[in-house]
C-alpha cells in the first residue's frame, strides 16, 4: 500500500546521488507531526524553487534532475495519497502502458513500472510475431515538456477541466497547483526524479493511450513511460498510426521526438548487437591462469564496441558483467587498471565502478588507493568548471569512504561550485580533515539566510545550519525562526547522514534502463 511515509522516504530523493543523502528522517517527522504541522506547512500556498543537480546520461548528454523543496514535496505527496484511488484506477485503464505505477514491495524506489525488462522483452517478441513493420517513437523532452494544466485534462477531460479550473474537488486541479508550487509557479515541465512525477506522467499518458486506442481498437503494441512500439502489417498502416500519435500528443501540448522516430521493416534483433556480444562473453573463472587473458580480451571488445556505438551505455553495461567474477588478487589488480581507465575517460561510470571497488575490497581484495586518489582529484578539477555535479559528488563520496585527501587545486575548483549536493558533501569531507584550508566557503555562505530555505539552495541552507558546518551571520538562527524548517530542526530532521558514507552498501545507482537500452536509443526514465 502506498503511504505518505513510503513516498517521502523512498520516492523523494533521486537514486543517482550518494547514499548519505536521505529523506527517512523527514518522512518519520511527517508521520509523527502530521496533525501538529503549522498552516504554513500544510496550506501549500508558498511557491518554492527546485534544487537542480546535473547527472550524466550517454556520451556528452546530460540530465538535469530536480529535487523539490520538502514543504512542497510533502503537499504534493499528500495530495497524491488523498487521491490515490482516483489516480490508480485511471492509470490501470490503459491497455497500452507497461509502466503503470505500482507499489514496490521489495524496497528501493517507492513506485515502479508494472513491467520489468524481462517482461518487456516478451512483449516485444509477441508484437513481432504477427507484424511486418514496427513503429518506434518517444516524446521529445517528455518531463520538461509536460504542461501542468494537462493533468486535469487527463483526469477529467479537457472541456470539463476548462469549465472548472478553480474547482478544488477535482483531483487534477489540486495536483496541477501543487506541482506549480514546487517549481516557482511554472506550468511547463515537472521535476525529474521524484516518484510523484512518475505518477503524474503516467496519469497524463494514460489519457493519451485511451484516445489512441479509441482510434485504433485493434492496435497491438505498448508504451513504456514515454517510449512506444507498435506493430503493423503494412508500412502505410504504420505511417497512419504515427500521424495519429502526433495529433493526439498535441492535445496535451506534447510532441514526438523525430530524431528517435522510425518505421522499421522486420526482422531486426530484439537487442543491440553489442548487448548480445557482452552478455554472451564467457570468462574462464574455473581456470584462474586464463582469467587475466579473458579480462584483457573482454575490455578490448568493450572499448571497441563503445567506439562503434558512442550513443549507447556500452562501458557501463560491460562493467556490470564483472560483478559475479570470483577474482583472485592477481586478476583483480589487473582488472583495476582497466576500471581506472574507464573512470578517467567516462565519468558516467562512477555509479557502476565504485560499487565494484567497494564489493571487492569487502572480499579482502586491495583497492589501489594511490591511483584512485589521483583520479578523484583529477575528475574534481575537470568536472567542477563544467558543473558536472553528480560526478563531483560521487568523487567526494569516494574520498570520504576511502579516506583520500583532496588536493589544493581540487579544493579551489570545489569552492567555485554552487551545486547544493556537492557543497553539502564537500563540507562533510572538510569537517573530516580531507580537504585543506584551500576550500573557500564564501560563495556558499551567501545562502545562509531564511529566504534561501525556499530557493534552489534550500538543502545547503538547511544542512549547513543544522550541522554547524558554516558560520551563521547575525544573532538570529534563520532556520529556527522559520515556522516550517524550525519545527523540522527542533525534531532532529536532517537530509544528510555522515554515518551512512561508510556504512552504505552500494549497488548500481543508475536505473537499469539507462544501462541496457530497451530500444536502440536511450530510454528517458523518471529518475
Amino acid at each position: 500500500m502506498t503511504t505518505i511515509f513510503t513516498l517521502l522516504s523512498r520516492g523523494y530523493f533521486p537514486r543517482e546521488i550518494p547514499p548519505p543523502f536521505t529523506t527517512i528522517p523527514f518522512a518519520k517527522f511527517i508521520v509523527d507531526y502530521v496533525h501538529r504541522l503549522p498552516n504554513a506547512f500544510t496550506e501549500g500556498k508558498r511557491a518554492t524553487h527546485l534544487l537542480r543537480h546535473d547527472v550524466p546520461r550517454i556520451g556528452a548528454k546530460r540530465r538535469l534532475l530536480s529535487i523539490p523543496n520538502p514543504i512542497a514535496q510533502f503537499n504534493l505527496s499528500a495530495a497524491i495519497i488523498q487521491h490515490w484511488s482516483t489516480l490508480n484506477t485511471h492509470c490501470h485503464e490503459s491497455t497500452l502502458s507497461c509502466s503503470t505505477p505500482v507499489f514496490n514491495k521489495n524496497g528501493g524506489q517507492a513506485i515502479i513500472p508494472s513491467f520489468g525488462f524481462a517482461d518487456l522483452t516478451q512483449k516485444r517478441a509477441s508484437i513481432r510475431s504477427f507484424a511486418k513493420y514496427i513503429l518506434r517513437t518517444d516524446i521529445s523532452r517528455f518531463y520538461p515538456s509536460i504542461y501542468s494544466h494537462s493533468i486535469p485534462w487527463a483526469l477529467h477531460t479537457k472541456p470539463t477541466a476548462k469549465l472548472n479550473r478553480k474547482d478544488k474537488t477535482l483531483a487534477g486541479n489540486v495536483l496541477d497547483e501543487r506541482i506549480r508550487k514546487s517549481q516557482d509557479d511554472q506550468t511547463i515541465g515537472i521535476p525529474i526524479s521524484p516518484d510523484t512525477s512518475f505518477i503524474i506522467a503516467e496519469t497524463v499518458l494514460t489519457a493519451f493511450d485511451k484516445l489512441l486506442v479509441s482510434k485504433y481498437t485493434a492496435l497491438r503494441g505498448f508504451r513504456y513511460i514515454d517510449d512506444m512500439e507498435f506493430g503493423f502489417g503494412t508500412y502505410r498502416e504504420a505511417q497512419e498510426a504515427l500521424a495519429q500519435v502526433r495529433d493526439i500528443l498535441r492535445e496535451f501540448e506534447l510532441s514526438t521526438n523525430d530524431t528517435k522516430t522510425r518505421i522499421i521493416e522486420l526482422p531486426v534483433p530484439l537487442d543491440e548487437t553489442w548487448v548480445a556480444e557482452l552478455r554472451g562473453f564467457a570468462f574462464r573463472t574455473n581456470k584462474t591462469k586464463y582469467l587475466q587473458s579473458d579480462i584483457a580480451t573482454f575490455f578490448d571488445k568493450l572499448f571497441s564496441l563503445q567506439a562503434q556505438f558512442p550513443d549507447d551505455t556500452v562501458i557501463k553495461y560491460g562493467v556490470q558483467q564483472l560483478r559475479s567474477i570470483p577474482f583472485d588478487a592477481k586478476s583483480w589488480e589487473f582488472t583495476q587498471r582497466y576500471l581506472f581507465q574507464c573512470l578517467m575517460v567516462d565519468t558516467s561510470t562512477f555509479l557502476v565502478i565504485l560499487p565494484l571497488l567497494q564489493s571487492q575490497q569487502k572480499a579482502q581484495l586491495k583497492v589501489d588507493l594511490s591511483t584512485l586518489t589521483h583520479i578523484i582529484n583529477y575528475q574534481i578539477q575537470e568536472c567542477c568548471p563544467m558543473y558536472f555535479g553528480n560526478e563531483v559528488a560521487w568523487a567526494l563520496w569516494a574520498a570520504i569512504y576511502w579516506n583520500l585527501h583532496i588536493g589544493k587545486k581540487a579544493a579551489v575548483a570545489l569552492s567555485n561550485m554552487t551545486d547544493p549536493v556537492v557543497a553539502v558533501i564537500a563540507l562533510d569531507a572538510h569537517q573530516r580533515g580531507l580537504i585543506p584550508n584551500d576550500l573557500d566557503t564564501t560563495r556558499w555562505e551567501q545562502f545562509l539566510n531564511r529566504e534561501a530555505l525556499y530557493e534552489p539552495q534550500w538543502l545547503l541552507a538547511y544542512e549547513a545550519n543544522v550541522k554547524g558546518w558554516l558560520p551563521q551571520k547575525g544573532k538570529t538562527d534563520y532556520v529556527a525562526s522559520d515556522s516550517c524548517f524550525g519545527l523540522m530542526k527542533a525534531a532532529g530532521v536532517s537530509f544528510y547522514d555522515p554515518a551512512k558514507v561508510r556504512s552504505a552498501k552500494l549497488t548500481s545507482a543508475a536505473p537499469s534502463n539507462t544501462v541496457v537500452p530497451l530500444f536502440s536509443f536511450d530510454v528517458e526514465s523518471p529518475s
